[in-house]
This record gives C-alpha cells, sequence and structure tokens, in this order.
C-alpha cells in the first residue's frame, strides 16, 4: 500500500519489523492494544519500548475476531495504538471488511495510530485479506509491515519492509 519507496523502511523479518515500529513510535507508559492469542513478539516488543500491552480477545465462536465494542472499551487516555494481526498468528482468524473499517474507524476518531502485522496476507483460505491502509483516509494513520517469509514461502529468509506515510515516524524508525 506504500505510496512511494520512500515511505518504506527495510527490515530482517517480522520481529525487527515490531522492535522498530514499537521502539519509535512509543514512549514509556503508552498502551498498544494487541489481540489474544497473540504471537508473543508482539507483547515483547511492546515491553522492550517501556509501555504497556493490553490484550483484547478474539473469541473463537466469533471465528477469532474481536467483539468490536469490547476492543472499543480497552481504549484508554494512555493508548497510543491498535495492533491487528489479520490473518492472526496462532489462530488463523482473519478479520472481515466491516470490521477493518471498524477499527480503523476507531483509530481515527481517538487519533490512535494503528499496526497492522500483514506478514499473512497471503495465506487467506477463507474471506479476505483487507489492509487498513488502501481504506480512504487510512494510509496516513497506518503502519504495516510485511515479510517475505511467508507471501513467498521462503522460510528461515528474513527480509520484510515496513510502510509509513509519517516521515518523523519512518526517520525514528531508522534510527532504531
Amino acid at each position: 500500500p506504500a505510496g512511494t519507496s520512500e515511505e518504506v523502511v527495510a527490515t530482517t523479518g517480522g520481529i525487527h519489523a515490531l522492535y522498530v515500529i514499537f521502539r519509535g513510535l512509543l514512549e514509556p507508559g503508552d498502551e498498544v492494544i494487541i489481540p489474544d492469542p497473540e504471537w508473543p513478539p508482539a507483547a515483547g516488543n511492546i515491553l522492550a519500548a517501556q509501555a504497556v500491552p493490553v490484550p483484547c480477545p478474539l473469541h473463537e465462536h466469533l471465528g477469532w475476531r474481536y467483539d468490536l465494542e469490547e476492543l472499543a472499551s480497552k481504549i484508554g487516555p494512555k493508548t497510543r495504538a491498535i495492533y491487528i494481526n489479520s490473518p492472526n498468528n496462532p489462530s488463523g482468524g482473519v478479520l472481515t471488511r466491516d470490521d477493518v473499517v471498524q477499527v480503523s474507524a476507531m483509530c481515527r476518531e481517538r487519533d490512535l495510530w494503528l499496526i497492522s502485522d500483514e506478514a499473512y496476507e497471503d495465506v487467506v483460505f477463507e474471506g479476505e485479506h483487507v489492509s487498513p491502509a488502501s481504506l480512504d483516509n487510512m494510509y496516513e494513520g497506518t503502519i504495516s509491515f510485511f515479510t517475505f517469509s511467508k507471501s513467498y514461502a521462503m522460510t528461515g529468509l528474513r527480509p520484510g519492509y515496513i510502510a509509513a506515510k509519517d516521515e518523523k515516524l519512518r526517520e525514528r524508525m531508522k534510527k532504531v
């Protein structure tokens, strides 16, 4: 979804992307809402930035998706971002287009960043992958990251990238 190559930061994979994003974006005490269950490096890298992961359940009876009212209730005064991972690792749940639209609206209305882990964008067997950065007025407020190891079945080869429009944020991430 990046507009130009200048809006991309290369990484050595998903864990490195998370580290770079969270260290570049967060200040000590900031909160990031994360899905539960989640890939453990998400919470670990938030903690490495001296910030606080705030788990929000993905419900099996909803196809491993959020109850969106429950997600909204997790937003507090210290919330800086919502992190989504769709398709989700480890559950395999895929957020619907409406889910992504509603989470994006929550972020816009509350001036939050939306961090979108899109490592599994090409591994969808039911439903569709929807990048929040592709939605109207969301590219500016979305930080998306991708890995080649999943999309191109290159397990062990770690290249990836972060797409972010905000130049100040990209500069901070490059310093990390």
